[in-house]
């Protein structure tokens, strides 16, 4: 079992079984008690240094609820594009210390995408732990992604007599109800009767005692 609590003004603090990892996906940890740097500021990432303490960092969630097209930088390239997101940025620095000549942190514009091959960029990109960076190869994924975190919050406040969460406002499913029917200015108001005249004279004329699927001896079924 394992318990993240998220502490005041400082870092996450990690307790029982669970494997901490770096960006590349090497194991650093996989049990006891450890703190995670929290305000991006840490010398020893992931691990808390004690620098939000020396910098006065605050810790209460400030995130930017704007359109993320209005927020994001955009940096196209030969065969990728990548987004940049600033508002969301931990400053963990994988990014610029996996691939420097792409991601400059002293120099502008933040990204070079002309610097590494488009797969090279991808793989960083993927290893962002605050999902400020992307890259246009993974907005079909982001969108999908997205998809089915809703239809499963949907899902979830569909249930009888649940209580809506409040912080995910995803409409909720009616199972089983229709809408009611609005006739549209193309629809015919007389179709339901004269589909039933038709039926009425098609089938008039056919013996009642007879399977209409079997035929008649010494005729042939019609193709």
């Amino acid at each position: 079992m394992a318990i993240i609590h998220v502490t005041e003004d400082g870092p996450y603090r990690v307790e029982g079984e669970i494997s901490i990892r770096d960006c590349t996906g090497k194991e650093l940890r996989s049990e006891g008690i450890w703190h995670l740097c929290r305000c991006g500021g840490s010398r020893n990432k992931p691990f808390c240094d004690s620098t939000h303490g020396l910098k006065d960092w605050s810790g209460p969630e400030t995130a930017s609820h704007d359109q993320i097209a209005e927020r994001r930088d955009v940096y196209p390239g030969d065969g990728v594009t990548v987004y940049d997101d600033r508002t969301r940025c931990a400053h963990f620095g994988q990014c610029s210390d996996r691939l420097p000549r792409v991601f400059r942190s002293a120099e502008e514009p933040f990204v070079a995408v002309s610097e590494a091959p488009a797969k090279q960029i991808v793989e960083v990109t993927r290893g962002c732990p605050s999902g400020a960076l992307a890259t246009s190869e993974e907005e079909h994924e982001t969108f999908v992604a997205y998809l089915e975190w809703g239809s499963r919050i949907a899902v979830f406040n569909s249930k009888p007599g649940v209580e809506m969460i409040k912080h995910a406002p995803v409409p909720k499913w009616g199972w089983g109800n229709s809408s009611p029917y609005v006739p549209q200015p193309w629809d015919d108001p007389e179709a339901a009767t004269k589909g039933r005249e038709r039926y009425a004279r098609e089938h008039s004329a056919m013996p009642q005692d007879r399977d209409p699927h079997v035929q008649p001896e010494g005729q042939s079924p019609s193709r």
